[in-house]
């Protein structure tokens, strides 16, 4: 079982202002310890079994960048990229939060926020960043984090509170990423098992095998159908 503590969203959020303070720069982002318990996981596209969405193929496709685990020339991908099936573009779908849970980091993309940009945005537009904590299949309690990139909008606000199904945003390359990307607009997602910020990247944060990514990642597709909603 997770410790709990009196940590509630806006102690942390004054506990991360004065980390930052010390460290321009933070790869971690506050775990917030009296978040609500999720009740199961569901997609996030289409919630219910991805209608109308392809299922990226394992990591061993090594030509399809879209995988879990493969190996890119920008280090590994630990994230799957959900596409329509149909090959068409993702722009303008709605992106829904997978589970009940607490935002801990938000990136604004420069030209769509240009007020709330703080410069991370590289090569990514908008990220957000979700944790949720649940009671597994054993009955012990977990913690994970759901990471969004590609994202044309961003509808919550940092310390907010989610549903799940709740939309948060939607799909659209931005800024940086726009041009740069060989498919169709897509929604880069990520679930962790670590408290990294919302624009950390394995390699640039040195972890450059399959054994040292997952010790941070997990399976999205795997983490979700394991902890449907009961």
């Amino acid at each position: 079982m997770l410790a709990t503590n009196d940590i509630t969203p806006r102690t942390a959020l004054l506990l991360s202002t004065l980390l930052l303070g010390a460290c321009a720069t933070s790869t971690t982002v506050p775990i917030i310890e009296d978040n609500i318990i999720a009740d199961g996981f569901d997609f996030p596209v289409e919630p219910g079994e991805m209608d109308g969405w392809t299922e990226p193929p394992e990591a061993a496709e090594e030509w399809d960048p879209s995988s879990y685990l493969v190996h890119r020339s920008d280090g590994i991908h630990a994230a799957i990229d959900f596409m329509r099936e149909d090959g068409s573009s993702a722009e303008g779908y709605e992106i829904w939060a997978i589970a009940d849970g607490t935002v801990v980091d938000l990136v604004y993309d420069v030209e769509v926020y240009p007020d709330q940009s703080d410069g991370r945005d590289e090569e990514w537009g908008n990220i957000m960043l979700i944790q949720h904590d649940y009671i597994d299949a054993d009955g012990n309690q977990q913690r994970v984090w759901s990471q969004y990139a590609h994202c044309a909008t961003i509808e919550v606000e940092l310390y907010e509170q989610v549903s799940r199904n709740q939309r948060i945003g939607l799909v659209g390359l931005t800024d940086g990423v726009e041009g740069q990307v060989m498919w169709s607009e897509h929604l880069h997602f990520e679930t962790r098992i670590s408290n990294l910020s919302a624009d950390a990247w394995p390699s640039s944060i040195g972890l450059r095998t399959d054994a040292a990514v997952e010790e941070h990642y997990t399976h999205p597709l795997e983490l979700i159908r394991a902890n449907r909603p009961r």
